[in-house]
């Protein structure tokens, strides 16, 4: 074997070891002696800290976690059958962290073709190796919901583990929903692409023509003036803006297309990588953005209980308005009742 020596050798030594050969997905509560194993494959230790037994009973919780992750009817999703097959997959990870999704995919092939005969089911065995070595929830398919896209790291074929673990993210309110309700930016559409993104007092220029868009990428006459990259991205812009995830992004966008008579390719998006890195031709416009929105402070009450994006804050200015709101009230209610006190005399001397 050739090519990777460091990452072979690793391999070799994972596929000799009987005890790794048990399966991942089974209903059988883990041996004493595997849970160790794990523990050792996932986290060595240096030779001169390692302990002479390793004890598991601290680790009680993670391996309870670790069992619901390792549910029989998970099994069908993945490729790995064996914990040599989940640890071949950690040891070409580790020793290449800084290798991009489709290089480690390319190695794995290599290394085991088994592992690799279904794709898809590959992909979602890195997620899974990756989650119980780093306890990070990664996705190399972007999931569609908000919420589960919120609290995870896209990891696209093109970037190493390193880069997306380390990336700046775009906040989840960068949208133009937020936006407006937040910071009163309002969307323009424009046909000129040059004018995409860019910012005119609170006016945020979008370019509208997804066709268009699409069409000149597959026709590649013009790539010498448009690089596919370029398009590709300025697509990826208005997804990011304009999140699939997101309800109320949603009515909003099949409103202006309605209302404006815009390409309806606007309201079929996918879901994007939120992270900074992952925009090259429009980085600068999108940074630009980012900054002048979150230089925005709320202006009235409405504004303020749409601007979720520093909560604490949200506490604070929150707390205050009930304090002042409630004294007021008391301070309201006992005028009217001594007012009424004062009544209620006068008529008693009449």
């Amino acid at each position: 074997m050739t090519g990777f020596p460091g990452t072979w050798a690793a391999v070799e030594l994972l596929t000799e070891n009987p005890l790794l050969q048990s399966p991942v997905f089974s209903n059988s509560p883990l041996q004493e002696s595997l849970k160790a194993a794990i523990l050792e494959h996932l986290w060595p230790l240096p030779a001169g800290l390692a302990p002479q037994q390793i004890v598991t009973d601290q680790f009680s919780t993670y391996f309870t976690h670790f069992e619901q992750e390792c549910s029989p009817s998970l099994s069908s999703y993945h490729s790995i059958r064996s914990f040599s097959d989940t640890f071949t997959i950690l040891a070409i990870i580790r020793a290449n962290p800084t290798l991009s999704l489709a290089d480690l995919l390319t190695i794995i092939r290599a290394t085991n073709p088994a592992l690799a005969a279904d794709e898809d089911k590959l992909l979602a065995s890195i997620e899974f190796t990756v989650r119980l070595w780093l306890m990070v929830n990664v996705r190399t398919t972007m999931p569609a919901q908000r919420h589960v896209l919120a609290l995870c790291f896209p990891w696209p074929k093109t970037q190493s583990l390193v880069d997306i673990s380390t990336a700046e993210r775009f906040s989840d309110s960068l949208n133009v929903v937020d936006m407006r309700k937040i910071a009163n930016i309002r969307v323009l559409w424009t046909n000129d692409l040059a004018e995409h993104l860019t910012m005119r007092g609170k006016f945020l220029y979008l370019f509208s023509q997804v066709a268009v868009l699409k069409r000149i990428r597959m026709s590649g006459t013009s790539n010498n003036l448009l690089p596919p990259g370029l398009l590709d991205e300025t697509v990826e812009t208005l997804n990011l803006l304009i999140p699939q995830g997101n309800p109320p992004c949603n009515v909003w966008i099949s409103k202006e297309v309605s209302r404006l008579g815009l390409d309806p390719q606007l309201q079929y998006r996918t879901t994007t990588n939120r992270s900074t890195r992952a925009y090259s031709y429009w980085q600068g416009r999108l940074l630009d953005l980012s900054d002048a929105f979150d230089k925005t402070k709320p202006t009235g009450p409405i504004q303020w209980w749409h601007d979720r994006r520093d909560m604490g804050q949200w506490w604070n200015y929150w707390l205050v308005v009930v304090g002042i709101t409630l004294t007021l009230l008391f301070g309201l209610i006992q005028s009217i009742t001594g007012i009424l006190q004062v009544v209620g005399a006068g008529g008693g001397k009449n």
